[in-house]
């Protein structure tokens, strides 16, 4: 009988062991195909930014912040266009940062811009190419060579001729990546004053949920400027 007591015990409590590993096993498995679906839903809002900016130029901050699959699956969304800096943590070596300075209610003017301050931790040299807009085309205005020579770097300035013009500013980095690179535009010389809001490539945050899960997708999408 005793024997037959423990035995029953071993058996039961090896029961239940296994039914928790199965129980939480298919509680497991149901999480992850709700998130699966719930990264769908991330994506399709994602992939709809990109749709939307590029194929039929819709401006990004009046996008819809919403929507419904057909799966009953649920996305949001946000985006930002424009900010007082322009950032890249990692320009790699012989990449190139393109910046557009333009105003968005008069793409020939860029908004009141007198100067542009560069700000960089490390590197090794940084090319810098200024274009002007005039409505039908660019024209360069030459470019300038910057050498880091501490940690961080010393800044770069660049005045530009005139302000109330569009500019493309090409930053590429020359004989090694530069890290924590911010560019800053403001409204008069010297790199310095009132900062002036700039177009920066479109922050694209899409959140995904179902049923109590959630996925979220950030993307950078490039501003296409008015020059093509």
């Amino acid at each position: 009988m005793l024997l037959a007591l423990v035995m029953m015990a071993i058996f039961v409590t090896a029961g239940l062991v296994l039914g928790t590993i199965i129980i939480r096993e298919v509680r497991l498995s149901t999480i992850s195909d709700k998130g699966v679906t719930a990264l769908y839903a991330a994506e399709t809002a994602a992939e709809d930014s990109i749709y939307r900016i590029f194929k039929l130029g819709e401006d990004p901050s009046v996008l819809a912040t919403s929507g419904t699959l057909s799966n009953g699956a649920q996305w949001t969304r946000e985006s930002k266009t424009t900010d007082r800096r322009f950032i890249v943590d990692v320009l790699a070596d012989t990449r190139t940062a393109e910046i557009n300075l333009y105003n968005t209610a008069n793409v020939n003017q860029a908004a009141e811009v007198e100067s542009v301050l560069i700000e960089w931790s490390s590197g090794i040299t940084m090319d810098v190419e200024i274009s002007e807009w005039n409505g039908s085309s660019l024209t360069s205005l030459g470019s300038q060579q910057f050498v880091c020579t501490g940690a961080p770097c010393t800044p770069a300035v660049i005045n530009t001729p005139v302000s109330n013009a569009a500019y493309e500013i090409l930053i590429t980095a020359d004989g090694g990546s530069i890290t924590d690179l911010i560019v800053s535009v403001f409204e008069t010389d010297g790199g310095s004053g009132n900062p002036v809001q700039v177009e920066i490539p479109t922050t694209v945050v899409a959140t995904g949920e179902f049923q109590g899960a959630k996925q979220a997708i950030q993307l950078r999408v490039p501003s296409p400027a008015p020059w093509g």
